[in-house]
């Protein structure tokens, strides 16, 4: 019985073609993301109420949408080569990808629905930290956003495809491992990319100099049989690129806490200290500190600098904003970066694990090496994190008597009572004021003009350039107590010099010299994305892709692609929790795919008698190859006495035996309007009732498909015989985006765009599928 299906109009709104560039639906929900030429990118419900908008003004125009699978994540391609993930609920970035001007052509998210094993997750959310739970914190949403994981524990394998318009494909595990990145030949235009169910092959379109339409396909066995291996490598290198987030946001809160501690008291310092300076260049904030510190002298100047810019009040609040700043300095190492590099520790020796299966993994290039290096780059940040929170500790011993001390002298400056300030002081805080006073408040020079001050103590290791001073030396450590220490620790476990260099962490019995920032932002940053990107392209064969097969040549004499509305479908032949593995090297047994394309051959201009046609193409393990054509010639409910001519606008599967059109006409009394329907065109009596197509290479030695299918007609008047095969349309339709799991069809007018819900007429103990109401 051929498909039926009720429709019913569920929202229509009115908007402008040009302001929609693209649309997709959701697999799993009845929601649907458009993309704008202004790279502005929305999430509505079917009923066209909006969720949420992302603004990218720097960005150019939205080429390309494709959904991950599971429906959770959108990702979206950009004019400028920028490719963003954003999460569903609310839009956020997850994850972005810069290609420089190379320009995305076609994004393909593909998913294998294998059984995997839910990783247990051994860490606690990353908002749970303790630091987070004061009431004063402020930035709730955005942590609530970070601790979102990039990948589910039960994500199912999937790949997405990135085409490039120079022939460049990549290829993601999972979204974010980039596995292969092929380069296409260059003396064609390669087009929509395709790839199998079970990730055993891709193909894609392309069109030579000289018209022709080909389908190329690159069998690609190795990575279907490595799904779950190459599924658990992504999902680690997800988890670090995860936490290179983390880590990259708790640095730059360290920064924005460390400059909020300083912030009040060097501008009112460099402010006073310049306008001094203007009146002695010999002048020094130093020499005038310790003349108070030593001599309780306060001079005219500074008294009238408490009174008119910084009164005892303000450096009282600015003393205890300092100490407010300082316990988050201390949290943040402490916390938030420690569980950063924990957890990436955790992810990367589990990765780790999975590189040395090289029987299994070894096709993905990636190396121990690569990997142990970055593992001891993170006990290097680790050990330098536990040191800047010992230097945290450290200087906030001498900011708390120095501003106790400093509020005593403005506060003692404003009464007036006498010239000295006598501030009572503990000599060990006295002690404390002239070190910070004489060794950690440096002036800032550029071009011989005062900058700023700095507290040379965490800025060393906050800012990239390495440290100046050890913390040894800076928290008094006596270097051959130290040396000892270290030595010590060699003499518990003797190494080898090389074994020792090659598999510990700089830093634990040397210091090194590099700094917090350049741990985390350089060298981290710098190794995880080595991981993460395959680092150069390559033409199949390869560990991944064998050798192309021979092009199939599907029509000659093409010069607008855009007319042939090519569409594709693939489904699996056997469910993969059925489908048998090899235990011995833990591969997957490919059953193979079912692979459907169709395409439209448009009628020659001005022929008489000639219809558009719609070609069929199967590829079946088990019945074969074969194909049919359908002419469009009339279907049920017009009548069409003028015979006019029909014209295909769009063409989708919205299953594997059942193709929609978009169709029009012009109108029988005039040749300005028109009559539009989207039509339901069943596949399976074509299908089953066409040849098989065995000796394929031979009959296109001569040919193309286009001309062997043709050969094999049906019409369309006797495919669509129901009445609920064909709904008609308002206006005249641009295009359309078909959700063939929700039963949902966007179609795009000149100025309004509708939503269809389609219900599929049942009968005997068939059910139908409803909308889903909840959202």
């Amino acid at each position: 019985m051929p498909p039926e299906y009720t429709t019913t109009v569920y929202e229509e709104k009115p908007i402008a073609k040009g302001k929609v560039s693209i649309a997709s639906w959701s697999p799993k929900m009845d929601i649907i993301a458009i993309g704008s030429p202004s790279g502005i990118v929305s999430l509505h419900r079917y009923k066209m109420g909006i969720n949420w908008e992302v603004h990218s003004s720097d960005s150019g125009g939205v080429t390309y949408l494709a959904w991950r699978p599971d429906g959770k994540v959108l990702s979206v391609a950009y004019e400028c080569g920028r490719l963003k993930f954003l999460n569903l609920l609310d839009g956020s970035v997850l994850h972005s990808m810069e290609f420089g001007t190379a320009v995305i052509r076609h994004l393909t998210w593909v998913s294998c629905e294998h059984n995997v094993t839910t990783k247990q997750t051994i860490f606690p959310p990353f908002e749970s930290l303790s630091i987070f739970t004061d009431d004063l914190f402020s930035n709730r949403q955005e942590v609530s956003q970070l601790s979102k994981p990039w990948l589910d524990p039960d994500s199912k394998p999937s790949v997405l495809i990135v085409h490039f318009a120079d022939n460049t494909v990549r290829f993601y595990g999972c979204g974010f491992y980039e596995l292969a990145s092929l380069k296409l030949p260059v003396d064609c235009r390669s087009y929509e990319c395709i790839m199998a169910q079970d990730f055993a092959s891709f193909g894609y379109f392309s069109l030579t100099h000289q018209g022709v339409l080909t389908l190329n396909k690159i069998p690609s066995r190795a990575l279907g049989e490595r799904c779950l291996p190459m599924r658990n490598i992504s999902f680690h290198i997800a988890a670090l690129l995860h936490c290179k987030q983390l880590l990259e946001w708790s640095l730059k809160q360290l920064r924005n806490a460390w400059e909020n501690t300083l912030l009040e008291l060097d501008t009112k310092l460099t402010s006073y200290s310049r306008e001094r300076l203007r009146s002695s260049s010999t002048w020094s904030l130093r020499n005038e500190l310790l003349e108070i510190i030593l001599f309780g002298h306060v001079s005219p100047q500074l008294r009238e600098f408490f009174q008119r810019d910084w009164t005892p009040v303000a450096i009282r609040r600015a003393g205890i904003a300092m100490f407010k700043a300082y316990g988050s300095m201390k949290a943040i190492t402490f916390q938030q970066l420690q569980y950063g590099l924990m957890r990436l520790i955790c992810e990367a020796s589990e990765l780790l694990g999975c590189v040395r299966d090289r029987q299994i993994c070894e096709c993905f290039g990636l190396t121990e090496k690569v990997v142990v290096d970055l593992i001891r780059t993170a006990g290097s940040t680790l050990q330098k994190t536990l040191d800047l929170h010992l230097i945290v500790n450290h200087c906030s011993q001498y900011l708390r008597p120095f501003f106790q001390w400093f509020y005593g002298v403005a506060l003692s400056s404003t009464k007036e009572t006498s010239e000295k300030a006598d501030i009572k002081v503990s000599p060990t805080e006295r002690n404390l004021i002239i070190t910070f006073v004489s060794e950690r408040l440096r002036p800032f020079f550029v071009d011989g003009q005062l900058k700023s001050y700095q507290i040379e103590l965490v800025e060393q290791y906050i800012r990239t350039g390495g440290t100046t001073k050890p913390v040894d030396e800076l928290l008094g450590i006596q270097t051959t107590s130290e040396n000892y220490k270290r030595a010590k620790l060699k003499d518990i476990i003797p190494l080898p010099t090389d074994f020792e260099t090659k598999y510990f962490p700089e830093g634990i019995f040397v210091t090194t010299n590099a700094s917090l920032a350049d741990l985390i932002e350089v060298q981290l940053a710098g190794r995880i994305d080595k991981l993460a990107a395959f680092g150069g392209e390559q033409s199949s064969p390869s560990e991944l892709f064998s050798e192309p097969e021979r092009p199939v040549p599907l029509m000659a004499n093409v010069n607008d692609i855009s007319r042939l509305h090519i569409c594709h479908f693939s489904c699996l032949m056997t469910s993969p929790q059925k489908a048998p593995t090899v235990p011995l090297l833990g591969l997957q047994a490919l059953t193979g795919t079912v692979d459907r394309i169709a395409y439209v051959k448009p009628r020659d201009e001005g022929a008489v008698d000639v219809y558009d046609a719609i070609l069929v193409f199967s590829s079946d393990p088990v019945d074969g190859k074969c194909g049919f054509s359908i002419t469009v010639d009339g279907f049920v409910g017009d009548e069409n006495p003028s015979k006019k001519p029909y014209q295909i606008v769009d063409l989708k599967f919205i299953e594997i035996n059942t193709l929609v059109a978009l169709i029009y006409r012009e109108a029988d009394a005039s040749s300005t309007e028109t009559l539009q329907w989207f039509i339901f065109i069943p596949l399976e009596q074509g299908l089953s009732g066409a040849p098989e197509l065995a000796t394929l290479s031979i009959l296109l030695a001569s040919s193309n498909l286009t001309d062997v299918l043709l050969r094999n007609p049906l019409p369309m008047s006797k495919l669509v015989t129901e009445p609920l095969q064909v709904h008609s349309l308002p206006r005249k339709p641009s295009w359309f985006a078909v959700n063939d799991e929700r039963r949902t069809i966007f179609v795009m007018f000149d100025s309004i765009c509708r939503v269809y819900i389609m219900e599929r007429v049942t009968t005997g103990e068939e059910e139908g599928e409803d909308v889903d109401e909840s959202l």
